[in-house]
């Protein structure tokens, strides 16, 4: 019998304890991330309660999720300041201003929060909704909506319906209210586009959207794969390299925008801040496959997206002709479960992908990734193995590098003593890993990651 947080650990690669399991309708996950930047055991639940955060950017007219934190219930707001500073990507000490977000029906409920107060005394319990924004500095331009409440208000009352709606459904389709608002006509139009009158005044940033893409020679589709899509497709969609291009999130962006304004665009989708994305590129090896080359430099991300697409391009010897840019997003996770900058990129430090596999499910999929020492060794890094997999630390475990899979099968042991420079594993590899099998265990199909690829692989040929 396979209980729902089976599923959910197939999912996303999270092990879960041997506890009564229980299914539900509606439920939200929540995962901490530990030392080592993988899941850890949730931490028991005492006076703490669970809080989610909202920035509102009142420039952009823009309201974003950027994360949660646990808080004492004695405890203050001021307190937590400098994480919400980092969460949002200001500076440490920067001001900011606190409302909690109430309720929305039948009006806005939106109150300043006091920041000297404590959580227990403002009535602040799990799951509510903080919103918070700089504040605006006094003779700064002024805005329609320059704070939260002004803004949500905005957005409850931003619902259009026409006449001629009101008369075709009022008495047929609806009694009650006005309008059915799934049965008007609606505008598909993007997100950065002025709800005026748009002009293009000088050297503007974003050039005119069209509709229908008449221009499409002057945009780059740019496709993003995350660790989310490792998980997702591995093992399901696809067994060998990481990951399909064409299931992952794409952003069509003007070949002219800056690929700084591209991040924040990023920022924005993903909820993951400027200072903490670092992005690599695919490269197609000769062996045909396709992994994370090297990250992107600083002086290729100061180039407008149309250029370092070029320049990419020539350099990999693709198609100069093709308007497609395809990145990994590097994302790690500090010690209080929240994004950070990522680390210092050496000659002497790779980053490696692992997959696991179970012969007695006859099922592989990813666990995550690591950066390891070009002049350690696999057997250096057995325990964060073990601990990615949900293993006990000492559990024996076998590696196997997965090599090609065109047009044979090249999966190979890994020497656990000899360093990954002396075995010529480099940036983007991908290492599968089982637990060893006993002598006397009982017999398997595929006993070995080796053996469950070649079965994959007769099967593709056989269903081509």
């Amino acid at each position: 019998m396979l209980f729902l947080q089976d599923v959910v650990a197939k999912e996303f690669g999270i092990p879960v304890s041997e506890k009564a399991k229980k299914s539900v309708l509606k439920l939200f996950l929540e995962v901490e991330i530990g030392k080592a930047s993988l899941p850890v055991t949730p931490s028991e639940v005492t006076e703490e309660i669970l809080l989610f955060f909202k920035l509102y950017d009142p420039l952009k007219e823009e309201i974003r999720y950027v994360g949660r934190l646990f808080v004492k219930g004695t405890g203050t707001p001021e307190e937590i300041l400098t994480k919400l500073n980092l969460l949002a990507g200001f500076a440490p000490g920067e001001e900011i201003e606190l409302f909690e977000e109430i309720k929305f029906e039948p009006n806005v409920m939106c109150e300043l929060v006091d920041k000297k107060r404590t959580f227990r005394a403002s009535q602040l319990e799990d799951g509510d909704i903080i919103c918070f924004q700089k504040p605006l500095p006094v003779g700064t331009v002024k805005c329609r909506y320059p704070d939260v409440p002004s803004f949500l208000e905005y957005v409850h009352n931003l619902q259009v319906a026409r006449d001629e709606d009101l008369r075709q459904q009022i008495g047929k389709d609806i009694f009650f209210d006005l309008v059915d608002h799934d049965k008007v006509f609606s505008f598909r139009i993007h997100k950065q586009t002025p709800f005026g009158p748009y002009r293009v005044q000088g050297a503007s940033l974003y050039p005119p959207y069209t509709l229908y893409g008449g221009a499409s020679h002057l945009y780059t589709t740019i496709k993003v794969a995350r660790d989310e899509d490792l998980r997702k497709q591995i093992g399901k969609d696809i067994f060998f390299d990481l990951v399909d291009h064409d299931k992952v999130f794409s952003f069509r962006i003007h070949k002219q925008t800056p690929f700084a304004r591209f991040k924040e665009e990023v920022a924005r989708k993903f909820g993951v801040t400027v200072h903490c994305q670092r992005f690599w590129l695919w490269a197609k090896r000769e062996n045909r496959t396709y992994r994370p080359d090297y990250p992107l430099t600083p002086q290729e991300e100061a180039q407008p997206v149309g250029q370092l697409l070029e320049v990419l391009n020539k350099a990999n010897n693709v198609n100069s002709s093709s308007s497609e840019l395809k990145l990994f997003l590097e994302v790690e996770i500090g010690q209080d479960s929240w994004p950070v900058p990522p680390p210092v990129k050496t000659k002497n430090k790779i980053l490696l992908f692992f997959k696991l596999y179970d012969p007695f499910k006859e099922e592989l999929w990813y666990v995550g990734r690591l950066w390891v020492k070009l002049t350690g060794k696999p057997k250096e890094i057995l325990t964060k193995l073990n601990e990615l997999a949900g293993f006990a630390p000492g559990q024996e475990i076998e590696l196997f590098e997965e090599i090609k899979f065109q047009p044979k099968i090249m999966c190979v042991p890994v020497d656990k003593e000899q360093a990954f420079r002396d075995s010529e594993i480099t940036d983007g590899d991908i290492i599968c890993f089982q637990k060893l099998l006993q002598v006397e265990s009982v017999k398997y199909r595929y006993p070995d990651v080796p053996s469950f690829l070649e079965h994959v692989r007769k099967l593709q040929v056989l269903n081509y």
